[in-house]
This record gives C-alpha cells, structure tokens and sequence, in this order.
C-alpha cells in the first residue's frame, strides 16, 4: 500500500522523493504511446465498475479485522460506521476509466507483462486495475484480492509515480494469491511466521489494518541493548483520542514491538504499565543487516519486500542497472522469483 509510508503528513512528497532518488526517470519519461486495444494476453486487465465495486463489497479479511475506529477515521466522521455502511462507501468509489487514462497505463502494462512472465510461481489469471476515488483509503493505492485499486489523482503525477506504484502494487497481488511464495519471501528478509500470537489490547485496538497485509504475525530476529528478541513493524495509530474527521494518515505510526518466541508461538513484551515495549528500528541491532537498506518504508515485511520488488522490476529497464544500497536483497529476490 503506498501512502501508509511515512510517520508524518508527507507521504506523497516522500514517494516522489524515493523515486526521483533512485533515477527512474530515465526508464520511464518521455511520454506513453497511444494503442489501440490492450496487449493480447496479458496479466493485466483495466476492470469495469461492475468488476471493482464486486471486490469492494466482498467482506474479505480486511473489513472484517477493521475496527469501528478505523472505518470513521477512512470515512471521516465523527459518527460510528458499521460494516454495511463502510461496503458500500467503497462500492461507491469505484469509477469509468478515461481512454487517456488507459493510453497512459499500456506501456507500463506491456514492461510488467514481460518481467512478470519470467516469474516460476502461481499467479492470478487476471490482476484488475481498477479506477477508484480519492476519497477511498485516502487516496492511497491499494489491493484487495486480484484488484489494484488506482485512485484518479494518481494519472496527475508523473510515469515515474505510476512506475513504482503499479509495481509496488502488482508485488501484493502476487503473494496474495501465493502463499508459499510471500513465506519464501518473507524468509529472504529474516521473517518468520508466528502461528499464534499474543499483542496487548492497548495495542491491537489502534492498529490501522493495511489491506496489502491484513495479518501481523511475522517476526524478525534481532538484538536489543545486548539481548536476543524478536521484533514486528506494527502500524497503528498514536492515539485513539482524535478527531476521526481528520483522517487516518496524519494519526499514524509505525512502531516496532519487542516479541518473545518459543517455537511458533509469539508475545509481545509489555512493560511495568501493561503498554508493549515499542523502539526504533535504529535501535535493533542485526535489522538493517537483514532486511537491507533499498527503502525506509518499514511498516509490515510485505512492504518493505514491495518496494524492492519495484526496483528489482525497474532494474530491467535500465543498462546499467541503478545502484542501490543493498544490492544483494534484489538478487535474493530474483533469485526466488525466476530461479
């Protein structure tokens, strides 16, 4: 999910920062060119408004793990908002693709469809692009299913802007449907799944749920002021006294819990006042180590892994190759792909 990046108010600012500094322009600017039907056979297709509202009405895991907290906040309202009224505000987000809309999207579409043929493992047999308001998850792209929802607002920025996010995007759509694939993954960062585990309702009543990655439940293995621990990104909102009227991106953060684990079974450590122990990822030692440096969006692993798989994607586009920080987490990616 992009959008979710940042601790502050800036996430857009951010985004284009981020690639801008990675010199993407050069694969992408220039314009895209007019085609007269979509590319046969490929993975993407633009939904209809049929196709889009049928995946926002689904009461999948993502609405039912939302709070009522949260569906105010995504609503901005100072009133409760129950499940059937927060469906059908995202049913009525869903929007007609524009022909330019389109003519802008087919050469990004075209450079996916052969990066992603390369791919060894099971994918959807369509992943929907769909048009949707900015008013949906606060004008952040998102997935829910095989759907890339794509908000109106994103086809005023640049080719770059919809490089990385169709990419970022497509990562979330293909672990969704692959979950050895997202374990493998996960692992090639450092993170282990947690067959059960326990986070103090303190906590877990202001967690804001991303719908790229419902669950919380992967750990890392680190050191903290010397001692062995395990360690989350848990994104959550700073409090849950404020004004739902004014969103949910301004009221969120992204903390990093200490975890205590015995085999598969994980708790969150709480300190002497029943709050759980939260740190900076500065603070953990081994972290950076394991998960590289490629991104300072660290809100969950399965974004963190999005934001490389989008590099690894633009890596092809270029000779030479941009550089990167942490080189070696692209190609254990690539190596898990398309090995």
């Amino acid at each position: 999910m992009r959008g979710r990046r940042s601790n502050g108010r800036s996430a857009t600012r951010a985004l284009r920062f981020l690639i801008l500094f990675l010199g993407v322009g050069g694969a992408t600017h220039g314009g895209f060119a007019q085609s007269a039907n979509d590319p046969a056979g490929s993975a993407y297709a633009f939904a209809t408004p049929a196709e889009g509202r049928a995946i926002l009405s689904t009461r999948d895991e993502y609405v039912r793990t939302m709070s009522a907290l949260e569906r105010s906040a995504q609503l901005r309202t100072g009133d409760k908002v129950d499940e059937g009224r927060f469906l059908e505000f995202m049913q009525g987000t869903v929007l007609v693709w524009t022909e330019e809309e389109r003519r802008q999207l087919r050469p990004l579409i075209a450079r996916l469809d052969r990066f992603l043929s390369g791919i060894k493992w099971k994918r959807p047999g369509k992943i929907l692009l769909v048009r949707v308001d900015a008013a949906l998850e606060s004008g952040a792209p998102h997935t829910r299913a095989n759907g890339i929802m794509l908000p109106k607002n994103e086809f005023t920025g640049t080719a770059d802007q919809l490089t990385y996010v169709v990419s970022h995007e497509t990562f979330h759509v293909l672990t969704r449907e692959d979950g050895a694939l997202k374990e493998r993954l996960y692992g090639a960062i450092g993170f282990r799944r947690c067959e059960r585990i326990e986070i103090p309702e303190s906590v877990s009543r202001m967690r804001i749920t991303n719908p790229d990655a419902v669950e919380n439940r992967h750990t890392i293995a680190v050191r903290y002021r010397g001692e062995g621990v395990e360690a989350m990104p848990f994104l959550r909102f700073k409090s849950d006294k404020f004004d739902t009227r004014s969103g949910f991106l301004g009221n969120a953060r992204i903390a990093w819990l200490l975890v205590d684990r015995e085999r598969a079974d994980c708790r969150v450590r709480t300190g002497s006042a029943a709050e759980a122990e939260e740190v900076a990822p500065q603070q953990l030692q081994g972290l950076f180590e394991q998960i590289g440096r490629n991104t300072q969006y660290l809100a969950h692993p399965e974004e963190i892994l999005a934001d490389n798989f989008f590099q690894l994607f633009v890596s092809t586009l270029r000779s030479p190759p941009g550089e990167v920080q942490s080189p070696e987490i692209l190609e254990r990616l690539r190596a898990i792909l398309f090995q």
